[in-house]
């Protein structure tokens, strides 16, 4: 079943033995379009902090939309590796929050082959990936792969001949935490509202003009079937 990301915005995280915080956004990235963190805001103001919860750490059977319980205790989320919601991710984080919660590092697993429209399932493979990881630490900002529901939401869908609408939501798939489909508002440039543009169609995220590229031209998204 397909999940509109804003649907997961303010849904209370429990771990085992107690409330831990909400989720004040999904980060996720733009070359498998994965979710890898969910970003939860903990505690209240003047103390409050953020953390990262990689989604395998949630319980499918026991969660919904709006309550999400993690098989970790609440200490191990507040003690977890530090994270700046107001900066990108760099490797380094990444790498700490896998050693941390004892994950794979996604970026060193080998995507399955797959079909038009969906997405991998991976598997693992060795390496140590030093090289990537130095250089990504000078990654500069437009070249960060790792993305925030919170500044996706809102860009411009642009085909190779111009704008045709802009991001409204991200529909993920409640298995795999992959992001399936984009959820486009085009009613200044088509009727109909809203489109599900499959994210096999993108070609890229661009920080700099707020945008995310698509290889469908115009013609083709316009008279695409309204999403419901």
């Amino acid at each position: 079943m397909l999940h509109k990301a804003s649907q997961l915005k303010g849904a209370v995280v429990t771990a085992l033995d107690g409330e831990v915080g909400v989720v004040d956004a999904l980060y996720f990235d733009d070359e498998q379009w994965g979710i890898r963190y969910l970003g939860v805001r903990t505690g209240h103001w003047p103390s409050e902090r953020h953390v990262l919860i990689p989604p395998t750490a949630i319980r499918q059977d026991a969660s919904t939309n709006r309550q999400l319980q993690i098989e970790l205790l609440k200490d191990d989320v507040l003690h977890g590796p530090q994270f700046d919601s107001a900066r990108p991710l760099t490797r380094r984080q990444e790498r700490a929050y896998a050693a941390y919660y004892d994950t794979p590092l996604y970026w060193e697993q080998v995507p399955e082959p797959m079909e038009a429209g969906e997405m991998p399932l991976p598997v693992d493979i060795t390496g140590s990936g030093l090289e990537e990881e130095a250089l990504a630490a000078n990654r500069p900002l437009a070249e960060a792969h790792i993305h925030c529901t919170r500044e996706v939401l809102g860009y411009n869908l642009t085909t190779p001949e111009g704008q045709i609408g802009k991001v409204d939501d991200l529909l993920i798939d409640e298995q795999t935490w992959a992001v399936q489909q984009l959820i486009v508002d085009t009613a200044r440039w088509r009727p109909g509202g809203e489109i599900a543009v499959p994210i096999a169609l993108t070609r890229g995220i661009d920080r700099e003009h707020d945008a995310v590229y698509v290889s469908a031209d115009k013609e083709t998204l316009q008279s695409w079937p309204a999403y419901h």
